[in-house]
Formats: structure tokens, sequence, C-alpha cells
């Protein structure tokens, strides 16, 4: 960070001493010393206040560029430190602390399950149970929900909620026994048990899915709102009993955790609030600097001017200027002491007056580079407008409508096409030379487009990354046609190999050759396409 600013600062000095004289020390300071330590920070802020620079913009970046340099070792230092190890518990109302980890959503609430064998009065049904791998490990989450529709397999986990979701369909919820087309019954089944009539009372609070109550009666068929979506009537199950959310905010608390010895267990912490207030920083410091290198590099350009030379040259012509001007003076160095000969050139010279050639040419502005690439934007408009279109004509690839059965080559090919013609014309125009070259960034443009016509909306999105990075690099920096066709063209390939290589990999694995069996007759090029990919 301290390499990159200084050597921004430098060569920024090099234009702002071409229209404004510097001081000695200011020079010395952003040429040569290139110190990010206090005191020098300290001494180049005096001498802004003496004499500053050109620009007063580029001097605030230049001071808070150097205070964020030196300080953010102690700030990335103060992010992490030691922190007391705590779990979060939950105070139940019989005085127990539970694990806020082992906290469940409740979809059925049991009230008479002690009519029920291995059930009790209140018995809790969690929207799904713990699953545990074959190790022991725990593989499921509080908030996981059971899916599924009218066949007889439930996965691991939705045993029980399968039982009483049938249960319920059954003979309904709360007991009301209404579900079952009006007969009369002495009896009911749950999970093989038979219970005397009335049906177990069971209520639920809100239960995310058809799992929990639609499933169809055998005798007859039906669907039916969910008589309990609404999620602000949500449960949790902590312990033995249930608690509303408010509940748990309320009976919530912290606990410090003590190991086997009976002392506080402490662990690494980070502070994620500091690292996120560095982060916004150093993309605000970022992005000055590189507003003030683009300024600078492009006026230095436009004056056919390089950097100044900061090794033992143009240290020897500083030196030979400010001995000229000491001569002038009057002032003897070989006579004077260090603090004497510093006082005598404040006094005589105030400071000193170092300074460079005029500039031929006006300094770049962002008024003049948007008139020179006026024809810029509208290139960009069409692209974007290229790209929103294809995606909202476009959100599916053929290969999704030939992988569920219909074959759309025709229509997908002339959908297509107007758009990557069009979008290879803009970018053969923007880097293109000559009539030669331009034809052949054309070609390879259309060459690059093939998968494309495969691709979904959500491949052609994962291009966007490198292409705008591309786009960004080859505006910001680059100077040619040719530079802009080498910047642009890195991070795009480097983005297009990755997303392509994704897509064969997806496809391979989840094609097979059934498909292609099950599909009505194709052309001989749309069986071999799908044949390649699906290998």
């Amino acid at each position: 960070m301290a390499c990159v600013s200084w050597r921004v600062f430098s060569e920024y000095l090099e234009i702002s001493i071409a229209s404004k004289p510097a001081t000695y020390i200011t020079v010395w300071l952003l040429r040569f010393r290139q110190d990010s330590s206090v005191l020098s920070t300290i001494r180049l802020v005096a001498q802004f206040f003496r004499r500053g620079l050109a620009s007063k913009a580029a001097m605030s970046i230049m001071v808070i560029s150097l205070i964020f340099i030196f300080s953010l070792p102690t700030i990335a230092g103060s992010m992490s430190g030691y922190t007391s190890f705590n779990e979060a518990y939950m105070n139940t109302t019989d005085g127990r602390l539970v694990l806020f980890s082992t906290v469940r959503p409740v979809a059925f609430v049991i009230h008479d399950g002690n009519r029920a064998k291995d059930f009790g009065t209140d018995s809790i049904v969690p929207w799904k149970a713990d699953v545990h791998s074959e190790n022991g490990v725990l593989v499921s989450r509080p908030f996981d929900v059971c899916y599924g529709g009218s066949g007889m397999y439930a996965e691991k986990g939705c045993e029980l909620q399968q039982d009483v979701a049938r249960y319920v369909q059954l003979y309904g919820f709360n007991a009301s026994g209404d579900r079952e087309n009006g007969t009369s019954q002495n009896s009911t089944e749950f999970r093989g048990q038979t219970i005397d009539w009335p049906p177990l009372n069971i209520s639920a609070f809100y239960i995310p899915s058809r799992f929990y109550f639609d499933w169809p009666s055998p005798a007859e068929p039906r669907w039916i709102e969910n008589p309990y979506g609404d999620p602000s009537q949500i449960m949790y199950q902590a312990g033995s009993d249930v608690y509303s959310p408010d509940q748990l905010e309320k009976y919530g608390m912290c606990q410090a955790v003590k190991g086997e010895d009976s002392v506080q267990r402490y662990r690494w912490g980070f502070s994620f609030l500091q690292l996120y207030v560095v982060t916004i920083i150093m993309e605000v410091w970022s992005l000055s600097l590189m507003i003030l290198w683009l300024k600078t590099h492009r006026t230095l350009e436009l004056n056919n001017r390089g950097p100044a030379i900061r090794q033992w040259k143009g240290f020897l012509e500083f030196t030979k200027t400010i001995r000229i001007q000491l001569e002038q003076v009057g002032i003897d160095i070989d006579g004077l002491q260090e603090d004497e000969l510093e006082r005598e050139v404040d006094k005589l010279l105030h400071g000193g007056s170092i300074s460079s050639q005029p500039l031929s040419e006006p300094p770049f502005t962002l008024r003049r580079w948007l008139w020179t690439n006026k024809w810029l934007f509208p290139k960009v408009a069409v692209a974007v407008v290229l790209i929103l279109s294809e995606h909202m004509v476009r959100p599916l690839g053929p290969l999704t409508f030939l992988r569920e059965g219909f074959i759309t080559w025709e229509v997908q090919a002339l959908e297509c096409t107007p758009f990557y013609t069009l979008f290879g014309l803009i970018i053969a125009y923007s880097m293109g030379t000559t009539f030669k070259n331009g034809l052949a960034i054309f070609t390879l443009a259309l060459l690059l487009s093939v998968p494309f016509f495969f691709y979904d909306a959500i491949h052609r999105d994962l291009t966007l990354p490198g292409l705008l990075s591309g786009v960004y690099l080859a505006l910001g920096i680059g100077s040619t046609k040719g530079s802009r066709f080498v910047l642009f063209g890195i991070p795009f390939l480097l983005n297009y190999t990755t997303v392509l290589a994704f897509f064969l990999i997806s496809y391979r694995d989840a094609w097979g050759v059934e498909p292609i069996a099950r599909r009505a007759p194709a052309s001989a090029f749309t069986n071999i396409a799908v044949m390649a990919m699906s290998r």
C-alpha cells in the first residue's frame, strides 16, 4: 500500500510543480524520502500549510492516505483478540437452561398423546427430527423442513411428521373428526395403533409446507389450503415446553462456559464490524488513488512527459537546483549548522521553490475524457440493452428444453443470432484499428459466443465479472486500441474459460442417455449435440 501510494504521489508532484512550485521538504518527502511515518506525515502537512500543491483535493488524499497506511497495522491488530467463550441458552419456566442450538420450530402438539403408546401429554412434534450421520455427527439443521407428496416414503427425520400429517388429514385438527366424509367412527388408527373415538387432539401453529397437512385421503383425494400458514404464529420447542418468539427473546441469555477445571474458557475473537469499516475505507482509498493516478497519467501522456526520475540522477538535479537558489540569496551552506541552514532557507527562500517546465496541454479532466469518448456511452447502452433483452427472451438455454423433451433449435438460433452479431460488431468497432483487424476481432467474437447459445441466464451472468473487469481496465488504463484489447481480453478469457468448464462439468453430470431416448426423433445434428453434452 505504501509503495503504490508513494508512486502515485510522486507522479502527481510532477504535474503539480509544473503549475505551482513546491517547497524543498515537500519534494524531498514525496519524491525521495517516501516514509509513511507519523513524523513524515506531520512535516508534509506543515509544508502543505506553508505552500500547498496545485490541488487541495490531491493534498487531502495524500494526507488521509498516509494516516490510514501507518495506522492500518494498529487497526488490524485491534480487530482480533481473546474473548470469553459464551453459549446461548434459553431459561425455561422450570428454571433449567436449555442450549439455544437445541431449540426447534414446532409443527404439531398432541395434547392427549398419553392415549397412544410411546407418547405423553402435550407431546411435541418438531418440523423435522434431528438426523445424524453413521458416525454420530448431526447433519440436520434447526429450520429444516420436510417435503414430499402423497407417496409412502418419508425422508429420514420425517417419519413421525408424516404419520401425524396423515392422521390430521383423516380426522382433522383439534379432535374435530370432520375430515372422514362425515361417517361415524368408533376408533381411529395412529402409527399402527387403534385408538378409541374421539380422535387425538392435535393442534398446529405454523406449518411451512403441504407435507404437514395435505396428504390426500385414500377415499377422496383432494387438496386444501394451508390452515396454519401464518408465519407470525410460529412456536418453538425448548426442553419440554413450547415458547413464542417473544418469549425466546425475553428468556434467552448468553452464559459463560467454563472448562473441566472450572476456569473461564476463552477463544480467539474477531470484530467483523471493524473489518467492514476497514474494507469500506480501503475501497475509498483505492478509488481515490485510482482517480489521482488516472488524472496524473493522462496529463503526462497529453504533454508527452514521463514521471520524474527518483534515482541518483533525479537526486543530483534536485540538489543542484537547491544549491543554485542558495547561492543566489547568499547562503553559505559550509558555514552553517543544520538548524541554522533551515532557518535561513525559511527566512530568505520561504521554504524553497522547486518547479518544472510548464505543461503545454491543459490537465486531464473528466469532461475532456467524456468528450473524447462520446461514442462510448451509446455502445455501452446498446450492449446493456442486448444483455437484458436476451435475458428476457432466452432465460433458459436450448439444452433445458431438450432435456424436457422439446426441440427448439431453430427458434433458439433465430432468437440469439441478432444479439451476438450486434455485440460482436460493437467489440470489433471499439477495438479494431483497421478493417482486417476489425474483421478478425468480429470473427473471434462470434466464435467465442457459440457457448452462449447453450447457456441459460445464470451461466451468462457468471461471465459478467470478467466482462466488466476487462472494460474497466481497458477504459481506465488502456491508451491505444491494442492495449485496450489486451487489457480487456485477459480477465474476460479467464472468466470465460472458467464458466465454460463449469457448464460442461455440470451438464456432463446432469445429463444421461435416457432423456435422448424418450424424446421425439430429431435431426442428426440435434442428437449429436445432445450426446456430446451428455459425455
